[in-house]
Protein backbone atom coordinates (compact mmCIF):
# COMPACT_ATOMS: atom_id res chain seq x y z
CA UNK A 1 0.00 0.00 0.00
CA UNK A 2 2.50 2.34 0.76
CA UNK A 3 4.69 1.70 -1.73
CA UNK A 4 1.68 1.99 -4.37
CA UNK A 5 1.42 5.51 -2.86
CA UNK A 6 4.75 6.64 -3.77
CA UNK A 7 4.60 4.90 -7.43
CA UNK A 8 1.28 5.86 -8.36
CA UNK A 9 0.19 8.42 -6.07
CA UNK A 10 -3.74 8.60 -5.83
CA UNK A 11 -5.32 11.25 -3.28
CA UNK A 12 -8.64 9.37 -2.88
CA UNK A 13 -6.92 5.63 -2.47
CA UNK A 14 -4.85 7.16 0.13
CA UNK A 15 -7.14 9.08 2.13
CA UNK A 16 -9.57 5.51 1.86
CA UNK A 17 -6.63 2.96 2.93
CA UNK A 18 -5.37 5.60 5.41
CA UNK A 19 -9.74 6.09 7.21
CA UNK A 20 -9.55 1.73 6.96
CA UNK A 21 -5.64 1.61 8.97
CA UNK A 22 -6.62 4.25 11.48
CA UNK A 23 -10.22 3.04 12.11
CA UNK A 24 -8.62 -0.86 12.33
CA UNK A 25 -5.87 0.01 14.91
CA UNK A 26 -8.53 2.17 17.06
CA UNK A 27 -10.47 -0.25 17.03
CA UNK A 28 -7.66 -2.87 18.35
CA UNK A 29 -6.39 -0.90 20.92
CA UNK A 30 -9.82 0.07 22.13
CA UNK A 31 -10.49 -3.55 22.81
CA UNK A 32 -7.54 -4.26 24.20
CA UNK A 33 -8.10 -6.68 27.41
CA UNK A 34 -4.57 -5.97 29.89
CA UNK A 35 -2.44 -5.04 26.79
CA UNK A 36 0.64 -2.90 27.98
CA UNK A 37 2.56 -2.51 30.46
CA UNK A 38 1.85 0.86 31.85
CA UNK A 39 -1.81 0.20 31.15
CA UNK A 40 -1.89 -2.11 33.94
CA UNK A 41 -0.95 -0.01 35.99
CA UNK A 42 -4.05 2.71 34.67
CA UNK A 43 -5.97 0.10 35.06
CA UNK A 44 -4.87 0.04 39.10
CA UNK A 45 -5.21 3.72 39.94
CA UNK A 46 -8.67 3.68 37.87
CA UNK A 47 -10.36 2.08 40.36
CA UNK A 48 -9.42 4.82 42.97
CA UNK A 49 -10.92 7.34 40.75
CA UNK A 50 -14.53 8.47 41.37
CA UNK A 51 -17.45 9.18 39.92
CA UNK A 52 -18.74 12.39 38.41
CA UNK A 53 -21.06 12.63 40.89
CA UNK A 54 -19.07 12.12 43.94
CA UNK A 55 -15.61 13.86 42.51
CA UNK A 56 -14.68 16.60 44.83
CA UNK A 57 -11.70 19.02 44.57
CA UNK A 58 -9.32 17.05 46.43
CA UNK A 59 -9.74 14.31 43.89
CA UNK A 60 -8.48 16.55 40.88
CA UNK A 61 -5.19 17.17 42.55
CA UNK A 62 -5.13 13.29 43.57
CA UNK A 63 -2.00 13.21 41.95
CA UNK A 64 -1.90 16.99 41.37
CA UNK A 65 -0.10 16.84 37.82
CA UNK A 66 -2.79 15.62 35.96
CA UNK A 67 -6.04 17.01 37.26
CA UNK A 68 -7.77 16.53 33.57
CA UNK A 69 -6.79 12.89 32.86
CA UNK A 70 -8.54 12.66 36.23
CA UNK A 71 -11.40 14.63 35.52
CA UNK A 72 -11.71 11.93 32.04
CA UNK A 73 -11.21 8.83 33.91
CA UNK A 74 -14.14 10.55 36.25
CA UNK A 75 -16.59 11.20 33.13
CA UNK A 76 -15.71 7.93 31.69
CA UNK A 77 -16.63 6.21 35.65
CA UNK A 78 -20.15 7.89 35.32
CA UNK A 79 -20.96 5.77 31.97
CA UNK A 80 -19.30 2.50 32.90
CA UNK A 81 -17.16 1.82 35.80
CA UNK A 82 -14.98 -0.30 33.40
CA UNK A 83 -11.65 0.49 32.01
CA UNK A 84 -12.93 -0.17 28.81
CA UNK A 85 -14.87 2.67 28.19
CA UNK A 86 -11.74 4.88 29.20
CA UNK A 87 -9.79 2.76 26.49
CA UNK A 88 -12.14 3.06 24.01
CA UNK A 89 -12.52 7.62 24.50
CA UNK A 90 -8.82 7.49 24.74
CA UNK A 91 -8.09 5.48 21.79
CA UNK A 92 -10.99 7.83 19.80
CA UNK A 93 -8.81 11.02 20.85
CA UNK A 94 -5.71 9.86 20.38
CA UNK A 95 -6.45 8.58 16.69
CA UNK A 96 -9.01 11.23 15.75
CA UNK A 97 -5.96 14.10 16.51
CA UNK A 98 -3.02 12.12 14.78
CA UNK A 99 -5.52 11.61 11.64
CA UNK A 100 -6.73 14.96 11.50
CA UNK A 101 -2.76 16.32 11.68
CA UNK A 102 -1.89 13.92 9.10
CA UNK A 103 -4.31 14.51 6.72
CA UNK A 104 -3.65 18.52 7.32
CA UNK A 105 0.02 18.71 7.08
CA UNK A 106 0.94 15.01 5.42
CA UNK A 107 1.94 14.94 1.86
CA UNK A 108 1.67 10.70 1.52
CA UNK A 109 -0.98 10.08 4.26
CA UNK A 110 -0.42 6.05 4.83
CA UNK A 111 3.60 6.35 4.48
CA UNK A 112 3.43 8.96 7.25
CA UNK A 113 0.86 6.37 9.40
CA UNK A 114 3.32 3.42 8.81
CA UNK A 115 6.15 5.34 9.77
CA UNK A 116 4.99 6.53 13.32
CA UNK A 117 2.89 3.20 13.72
CA UNK A 118 6.35 1.34 13.51
CA UNK A 119 8.11 3.83 16.01
CA UNK A 120 5.37 5.13 18.58
CA UNK A 121 1.88 4.53 17.98
CA UNK A 122 1.78 0.48 20.78
CA UNK A 123 4.15 3.44 23.25
CA UNK A 124 1.30 6.02 23.01
CA UNK A 125 -1.35 3.63 23.00
CA UNK A 126 -0.67 1.74 25.66
CA UNK A 127 2.07 2.98 27.63
CA UNK A 128 1.95 6.90 28.02
CA UNK A 129 -1.48 7.29 28.25
CA UNK A 130 -1.64 10.72 29.99
CA UNK A 131 1.14 12.34 28.37
CA UNK A 132 -0.20 11.20 24.64
CA UNK A 133 -3.61 13.55 25.61
CA UNK A 134 -1.61 15.87 26.19
CA UNK A 135 0.50 15.17 22.32
CA UNK A 136 -3.22 15.16 21.20
CA UNK A 137 -3.61 18.82 22.57
CA UNK A 138 -0.41 20.10 21.31
CA UNK A 139 -1.19 19.02 17.93
CA UNK A 140 -4.81 20.94 17.91
CA UNK A 141 -3.12 23.79 19.35
CA UNK A 142 -0.05 23.47 16.45
CA UNK A 143 -2.31 25.38 13.84
CA UNK A 144 -2.53 28.45 16.57
CA UNK A 145 1.70 28.50 16.76
CA UNK A 146 1.63 27.63 13.18
CA UNK A 147 -0.71 31.24 12.93
CA UNK A 148 1.03 33.00 15.80
CA UNK A 149 -2.27 33.24 17.88
CA UNK A 150 -0.70 32.46 20.77
CA UNK A 151 -3.36 33.66 23.01
CA UNK A 152 -5.40 30.18 21.91
CA UNK A 153 -2.17 28.61 22.20
CA UNK A 154 -1.26 28.82 25.35
CA UNK A 155 -4.55 28.42 26.21
CA UNK A 156 -4.43 25.11 24.71
CA UNK A 157 -0.79 24.62 26.34
CA UNK A 158 -2.63 24.96 29.75
CA UNK A 159 -4.88 22.09 28.69
CA UNK A 160 -2.62 19.65 28.08
CA UNK A 161 -0.54 20.71 31.50
CA UNK A 162 -3.40 19.55 33.04
CA UNK A 163 -3.34 15.71 31.41
CA UNK A 164 0.73 15.72 32.13
CA UNK A 165 3.06 17.76 34.03
CA UNK A 166 5.66 17.16 30.58
CA UNK A 167 3.99 19.21 28.70
CA UNK A 168 5.16 22.41 30.40
CA UNK A 169 7.93 22.39 27.02
CA UNK A 170 5.34 23.62 25.32
CA UNK A 171 5.22 26.80 26.58
CA UNK A 172 8.89 27.50 25.65
CA UNK A 173 8.52 26.65 22.09
CA UNK A 174 7.29 29.33 20.84
CA UNK A 175 10.56 31.55 22.04
CA UNK A 176 12.68 28.64 20.46
CA UNK A 177 10.65 29.23 17.25
CA UNK A 178 10.91 32.75 16.88
CA UNK A 179 14.36 32.52 16.29
CA UNK A 180 15.45 31.88 12.54
CA UNK A 181 17.57 28.79 11.86
CA UNK A 182 20.66 29.76 11.92
CA UNK A 183 20.62 30.99 15.36
CA UNK A 184 18.78 27.84 16.84
CA UNK A 185 21.53 25.80 15.55
CA UNK A 186 23.97 28.19 17.57
CA UNK A 187 21.89 27.29 20.38
CA UNK A 188 21.87 23.78 19.50
CA UNK A 189 25.73 23.94 19.41
CA UNK A 190 25.96 25.71 22.74
CA UNK A 191 23.40 23.81 24.54
CA UNK A 192 25.61 20.17 23.51
CA UNK A 193 28.91 22.45 24.82
CA UNK A 194 27.32 23.30 28.33
CA UNK A 195 25.74 19.24 28.91
CA UNK A 196 28.76 17.73 27.94
CA UNK A 197 31.48 20.27 30.22
CA UNK A 198 28.73 20.44 33.00
CA UNK A 199 26.46 16.97 32.77
CA UNK A 200 29.34 15.41 35.33
CA UNK A 201 29.04 18.01 37.43
CA UNK A 202 25.20 18.10 37.62
CA UNK A 203 24.65 14.60 37.79
CA UNK A 204 27.54 13.61 40.25
CA UNK A 205 25.18 16.08 42.65
CA UNK A 206 22.29 15.07 41.84
CA UNK A 207 23.46 10.88 42.75
CA UNK A 208 25.80 11.97 45.61
CA UNK A 209 22.93 13.94 47.55
CA UNK A 210 19.90 12.72 46.06
CA UNK A 211 19.88 9.32 44.82
CA UNK A 212 19.87 6.35 46.83
CA UNK A 213 23.49 5.20 44.86
CA UNK A 214 22.98 1.98 45.62
CA UNK A 215 20.09 0.97 43.49
CA UNK A 216 21.04 3.87 40.92
CA UNK A 217 22.23 1.32 38.46
CA UNK A 218 21.62 1.33 34.64
CA UNK A 219 18.22 -0.57 35.38
CA UNK A 220 16.95 1.59 37.32
CA UNK A 221 13.12 1.49 36.79
CA UNK A 222 12.86 5.42 38.66
CA UNK A 223 15.48 6.24 36.37
CA UNK A 224 14.43 4.73 32.93
CA UNK A 225 17.87 5.48 31.75
CA UNK A 226 21.08 3.44 30.69
CA UNK A 227 24.12 2.94 31.25
CA UNK A 228 25.50 5.75 28.89
CA UNK A 229 28.29 3.86 26.85
CA UNK A 230 30.66 5.45 24.31
CA UNK A 231 28.73 3.30 21.73
CA UNK A 232 25.31 4.20 23.21
CA UNK A 233 26.12 8.18 23.03
CA UNK A 234 27.35 7.43 19.42
CA UNK A 235 24.36 5.89 18.62
CA UNK A 236 21.98 8.47 20.51
CA UNK A 237 23.69 11.25 18.53
CA UNK A 238 22.98 9.64 14.70
CA UNK A 239 19.48 8.50 15.55
CA UNK A 240 18.65 11.62 17.17
CA UNK A 241 20.93 14.62 16.06
CA UNK A 242 22.76 14.26 12.53
CA UNK A 243 19.98 12.33 10.55
CA UNK A 244 17.43 15.12 11.33
CA UNK A 245 20.27 17.21 10.43
CA UNK A 246 20.77 15.16 6.93
CA UNK A 247 17.09 15.54 6.19
CA UNK A 248 16.62 19.00 7.33
CA UNK A 249 19.83 19.32 4.86
CA UNK A 250 18.26 17.53 1.74
CA UNK A 251 15.30 19.48 1.93
CA UNK A 252 16.89 22.96 2.01
CA UNK A 253 20.19 21.98 -0.03
CA UNK A 254 19.34 19.21 -2.38
CA UNK A 255 15.63 20.25 -3.28
CA UNK A 256 16.24 23.94 -2.48
CA UNK A 257 13.02 24.18 -0.76
CA UNK A 258 12.30 25.78 2.49
CA UNK A 259 9.55 24.01 4.85
CA UNK A 260 8.28 25.27 8.00
CA UNK A 261 8.93 21.61 9.35
CA UNK A 262 12.93 22.69 9.22
CA UNK A 263 12.34 24.65 12.41
CA UNK A 264 10.53 21.58 14.03
CA UNK A 265 13.05 19.10 13.55
CA UNK A 266 15.84 21.98 15.01
CA UNK A 267 13.67 21.68 18.10
CA UNK A 268 14.11 18.00 17.74
CA UNK A 269 17.43 17.87 17.61
CA UNK A 270 17.83 20.24 20.54
CA UNK A 271 15.65 17.63 22.58
CA UNK A 272 17.51 14.75 20.92
CA UNK A 273 20.50 16.39 22.63
CA UNK A 274 19.71 16.90 25.77
CA UNK A 275 18.23 12.86 25.51
CA UNK A 276 22.05 12.17 25.17
CA UNK A 277 22.64 13.45 28.54
CA UNK A 278 19.43 13.25 30.18
CA UNK A 279 17.57 10.77 28.75
CA UNK A 280 14.46 9.82 31.26
CA UNK A 281 13.43 13.98 31.01
CA UNK A 282 14.44 14.77 27.28
CA UNK A 283 13.01 11.82 26.09
CA UNK A 284 9.21 13.26 27.37
CA UNK A 285 9.78 15.92 25.37
CA UNK A 286 10.51 14.58 22.02
CA UNK A 287 7.66 12.61 22.28
CA UNK A 288 5.37 16.05 21.76
CA UNK A 289 7.85 16.79 18.48
CA UNK A 290 8.59 12.90 17.12
CA UNK A 291 5.36 12.94 14.66
CA UNK A 292 6.90 16.22 13.25
CA UNK A 293 9.85 13.91 12.17
CA UNK A 294 7.08 11.31 10.83
CA UNK A 295 6.05 13.97 8.83
CA UNK A 296 9.21 15.33 7.48
CA UNK A 297 10.22 11.73 6.47
CA UNK A 298 7.33 11.32 4.67
CA UNK A 299 7.12 14.99 2.70
CA UNK A 300 10.64 14.39 1.98
CA UNK A 301 10.05 11.14 -0.23
CA UNK A 302 7.40 12.69 -1.50
CA UNK A 303 9.18 15.77 -3.00
CA UNK A 304 11.83 13.46 -4.16
CA UNK A 305 10.62 10.96 -5.63
CA UNK A 306 6.39 11.11 -6.25
CA UNK A 307 7.41 15.04 -7.98
CA UNK A 308 10.43 13.99 -9.50
CA UNK A 309 8.58 10.13 -10.86
CA UNK A 310 11.76 8.21 -10.28
CA UNK A 311 9.60 5.05 -9.89
CA UNK A 312 12.38 2.11 -9.45
CA UNK A 313 14.35 5.04 -7.31
CA UNK A 314 11.70 5.36 -4.96
CA UNK A 315 10.62 1.70 -4.79
CA UNK A 316 14.89 0.98 -3.67
CA UNK A 317 14.99 3.67 -1.47
CA UNK A 318 11.69 3.09 0.09
CA UNK A 319 12.25 -0.58 0.76
CA UNK A 320 15.30 0.19 2.30
CA UNK A 321 13.95 2.72 4.63
CA UNK A 322 11.01 0.57 5.90
CA UNK A 323 13.66 -2.42 6.59
CA UNK A 324 16.12 -0.07 8.17
CA UNK A 325 12.27 1.27 10.93
CA UNK A 326 11.68 -2.75 10.92
CA UNK A 327 14.92 -3.89 11.92
CA UNK A 328 15.10 -0.92 14.59
CA UNK A 329 11.39 -1.79 15.57
CA UNK A 330 12.50 -4.97 15.99
CA UNK A 331 15.71 -4.73 18.27
CA UNK A 332 13.90 -2.53 20.67
CA UNK A 333 10.82 -4.55 20.95
CA UNK A 334 13.44 -7.65 21.34
CA UNK A 335 15.03 -5.74 24.39
CA UNK A 336 15.85 -8.24 26.88
CA UNK A 337 14.05 -7.57 30.47
CA UNK A 338 15.18 -10.75 32.44
CA UNK A 339 16.24 -8.63 35.00
CA UNK A 340 12.70 -7.73 36.07
CA UNK A 341 11.71 -11.44 35.20
CA UNK A 342 13.64 -13.82 33.64
CA UNK A 343 13.35 -14.63 30.07
CA UNK A 344 10.87 -11.78 29.48
CA UNK A 345 11.59 -9.56 26.41
CA UNK A 346 10.08 -6.23 25.35
CA UNK A 347 7.49 -7.22 22.61
CA UNK A 348 5.27 -9.52 25.30
CA UNK A 349 4.49 -6.14 26.77
CA UNK A 350 2.16 -6.46 23.78
CA UNK A 351 1.82 -9.88 22.67
CA UNK A 352 -0.22 -11.89 23.29
CA UNK A 353 -3.03 -9.54 22.22
CA UNK A 354 -6.55 -10.25 23.97
CA UNK A 355 -9.38 -8.40 24.08
CA UNK A 356 -12.19 -7.80 26.20
CA UNK A 357 -14.46 -10.39 24.72
CA UNK A 358 -11.88 -13.55 25.72
CA UNK A 359 -10.41 -11.65 28.71
CA UNK A 360 -7.72 -13.39 28.78
CA UNK A 361 -4.35 -12.72 30.78
CA UNK A 362 -0.72 -13.23 29.88
CA UNK A 363 0.90 -14.84 33.06
CA UNK A 364 4.33 -13.61 31.71
CA UNK A 365 3.18 -9.73 31.45
CA UNK A 366 1.06 -9.98 34.54
CA UNK A 367 4.39 -11.36 36.73
CA UNK A 368 6.62 -8.69 34.55
CA UNK A 369 4.41 -5.86 35.30
CA UNK A 370 3.42 -6.47 38.86
CA UNK A 371 7.29 -7.09 39.67
CA UNK A 372 7.98 -3.72 38.05
CA UNK A 373 5.57 -2.06 39.95
CA UNK A 374 6.87 -3.07 43.48
CA UNK A 375 10.50 -2.55 42.31
CA UNK A 376 9.19 1.28 41.37
CA UNK A 377 7.53 1.98 44.59
CA UNK A 378 10.67 0.49 46.33
CA UNK A 379 12.70 2.60 44.63
CA UNK A 380 10.75 5.77 44.84
CA UNK A 381 10.38 4.69 48.88
CA UNK A 382 14.41 4.86 49.07
CA UNK A 383 14.19 7.73 46.90
CA UNK A 384 11.63 10.07 49.84
CA UNK A 385 13.89 8.36 52.57
CA UNK A 386 17.43 9.79 50.87
CA UNK A 387 15.82 13.07 49.86
CA UNK A 388 14.97 12.93 53.78
CA UNK A 389 18.21 12.43 55.03
CA UNK A 390 19.93 14.82 52.53
CA UNK A 391 17.46 18.04 53.56
CA UNK A 392 18.55 17.51 57.01
CA UNK A 393 21.78 17.56 56.73
CA UNK A 394 21.93 20.14 54.48
CA UNK A 395 19.47 22.33 57.02
CA UNK A 396 21.47 21.00 60.33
Amino acid sequence: MVLFEIVYPNKFASKFFFVVFVIYFSILMALRYRVGGDTLAYMSSYSYIPTLDKLELQDLLYTISDPLYVLLCSISKSIHPSFYVFQIIHSIILNVSLSVFLMRYSKMLLFSFVLFLFSNYLYFSTEILRESLAVCVFLFAFKYLFNRMYLKYYLCCIVAFGFHVSAIILFFIPLYMSFNIKTKLYINMLFFLFLLLLKDVVFDFFVQNVLPVNIASKRSIIEEDQEKTLNWIIGSLIRQVIIPLVFVFIYRKVLRKTSWLDDVIILYVFLGIGSVFYQTIFYRFSNYIILFYMLLLSNLFYDIFVVRNRCLFSFLCVSVFVLFFLCLSWRNHMSDYSFIKNGFIRYQIWYPYYSIFDEQMSANREIYIYRRLWLTYLLYCLYIMRVVIWFNVWIL
